[in-house]
């Protein structure tokens, strides 16, 4: 007998999408599979809507907690969960019909103890424009060195282990969770941990999920990265300093935008991992120690951000900076 695959759809505030998440898990064409529908304290209509899909179809379970993030909501579905195989989905993004299927094809007779398939995926913008992610068959030096590059923008190439596009032996999950201190970030923790740990990585060539772009995205909220990305790089130099080096450009790049944002606990973290020469002010100085470090903050405490950041100045205030370098005074 085809084993139980559960697949866990955590939903927060996502109740415009949550029926279509829901429905990509049923119209698999792999036919033994539960769906545990998580709800992680939304105020919108996602516990109505959760409800009217158990109703619809007996595999549908529903189970509701506290706002607590999705670290925390992955982990309760991992216990509610039956199967075999667990595949977690966002409820904002859906799965191909023939995700399930295809990727325990390619594992069939194999010993699944410790197995973590992962595959392809799009990324669907607000436009409805896709785009495909192809992540290839890749080492596990080079999974790992590409986690710890964010955000996305400064790599060349796309995220590697997006959990929608993955499918989860049970064994993996009796050893490692998610860590619930993270509020973004807990992907590249998690797939971290697996990679170092005991899991073994198959790919399989296919688009297997989809990922919805949108304004309510949680990964918008560039306050919640910052706190993230700063979690993530301490927890990399705790447990992985290897992997430090490969951290520098998403470093330097936490270190100019907790600057701009005067979020000097933050800043002092991240600086502690990084290495000199590096550019801040938006890449107007260059820093080669400590020293000028420390310069650059209190400048950056003395006078406002759209005085330093270019990006941030209005016309008059480009206009008078134009007037004042053409007088030697600054620029």
């Amino acid at each position: 007998m085809s084993p139980l695959v559960s697949v866990v759809v955590t939903a927060f505030n996502q109740a415009r999408f949550l029926t279509d998440a829901v429905n990509s898990v049923l119209r698999q064409d792999y036919a033994n599979l539960e769906c545990w529908i998580i709800n992680d304290g939304s105020t919108d209509d996602t516990e109505t809507i959760a409800q009217r899909l158990t109703q619809q179809d007996p595999r549908v379970q529903y189970r509701a907690q506290p706002n607590s993030g999705v670290s925390a909501a992955r982990n309760l579905g991992a216990q509610c969960a039956r199967g075999e195989w667990v595949q977690f989905l966002d409820g904002d993004d859906w799965i191909s019909p023939d995700k399930l299927s295809r990727q325990l094809a390619a594992v069939a007779g194999r010993n699944p103890e410790g197995l973590v398939i992962y595959s392809d995926y799009e990324r669907v913008e607000r436009s409805g424009q896709r785009q495909r992610c192809e992540i290839g068959e890749q080492p596990i030096p080079s999974l790992a060195q590409r986690l710890v590059v964010c955000p996305d923008r400064l790599a060349n190439s796309p995220f590697p282990l997006l959990q929608q596009a993955m499918l989860l032996h049970r064994s993996v999950l009796v050893q490692f969770q998610f860590d619930e201190t993270l509020r973004a970030c807990e992907d590249r923790a998690f797939g971290l941990a697996l990679l170092r740990g005991s899991a073994t990585f198959v790919y399989v060539p296919m688009v297997a999920a989809f990922y919805r772009q949108h304004g309510a995205n949680l990964t918008q909220s560039a306050q919640t990265l910052r706190r993230a990305y700063a979690a993530l790089f301490q927890m990399v130099g705790d447990r992985h300093p290897d992997l430090l080096p490969y951290c520098q450009p998403s470093l330097q790049h936490l270190l100019d935008a907790t600057l701009e944002a005067a979020e000097y606990d933050l800043f002092q973290a991240a600086a502690a991992l990084v290495e000199f020469p590096f550019f801040l002010l938006g890449g107007t100085l260059r820093v080669r120690s400590w020293r000028e470090l420390q310069l650059a903050v209190a400048l950056r405490r003395l006078l406002p951000a759209r005085w330093l950041y270019p990006h941030q100045r209005g016309p008059k205030l480009r206009s008078l900076l134009a007037r004042l370098g053409q007088l030697g005074v600054g620029g």
